[in-house]
């Protein structure tokens, strides 16, 4: 979780952690409090509260409010919630022009590697659960892997053919880039990625990339709550291709 895209959590002291956290959880009422009033809820000092509002990289408490402030405001601005908007959300434009040729690609890898591995944290770890067991349901050795210190490289056997399916709206996850770089410089190994941002450090870590083009859309100002419905789609396109390809070479 980050907050305004503050990613130093493991720098902040147990007090400063208790009043992050208070922050994230009362968002709406943050604007509108003081110093003081955030301490005394915290049970922490003015002294505390400052060094973590500096910690994230804001000179004043005004300036941070500020900040706040516009961000939730930018959050309502863009609330799309009409049903005919939802309806939308899959159209061509949301896909790059190449984007069918590359999913038969991936499904022809797909059908004949010999590991499929789905990778994702969060609600795209529940994403990667759910298209490992798609697969696994038709005959394709695939499982998921939602926890980036699992040592997924000792149990892979290295003359084995490995594909990795990367679901990161943001190609941005530490941990994930920590744990896709172990099989960057493998030859046997393809690394494709699902996400909404194609010039991501995942993205430059994979041969392919599917991409898709949706807003990103965060709740309580840090919560990704962006749609995973195109990543879904692109899953389920994959499948379709494998299943196709699996009749061709039965018949």
């Amino acid at each position: 979780m980050s907050f305004f895209g503050f990613k130093g959590l493991d720098q902040l002291t147990d007090v400063e952690l208790s009043v992050y956290q208070y922050m994230i959880n009362n968002d709406s009422i943050i604007p509108f409090m003081r110093v003081r009033e955030i301490a005394l809820h915290t049970h922490t000092s003015p002294s505390s509260v400052m060094r973590l509002i500096k910690k994230m990289g804001y000179n004043s408490f005004p300036e941070f409010k500020l900040s706040f402030r516009n961000e939730l405001l930018e959050q309502r601005t863009k609330k799309k919630n009409d049903f005919e908007s939802r309806l939308q959300v899959l159209t061509p434009t949301l896909f790059p022009s190449r984007i069918e040729e590359k999913i038969k690609e991936v499904a022809e890898t797909v059908m004949f590697g010999e590991h499929i591995v789905f990778l994702g944290m969060g609600a795209s770890g529940s994403i990667a659960a759910y298209a490992a067991r798609r697969l696994a349901s038709i005959g394709i050795n695939a499982f998921e892997v939602q926890d980036p210190t699992y040592p997924l490289a000792t149990r892979l056997r290295e003359e084995k053919r490995t594909v990795l399916i990367v679901l990161s709206v943001s190609g941005q996850t530490r941990e994930l880039i920590e744990l896709v770089n172990e099989f960057y410089q493998d030859k046997k190994s393809l690394i494709v990625i699902i996400t909404s941002n194609p010039m991501s450090p995942l993205a430059h870590l994979s041969q392919t990339v599917l991409s898709y083009n949706l807003e990103k859309e965060r709740l309580h100002v840090y919560y990704d709550h962006t749609s995973q419905i195109p990543c879904v789609f692109l899953i389920e396109s994959i499948l379709q291709e494998v299943r196709e390809l699996q009749e061709i070479v039965n018949e």
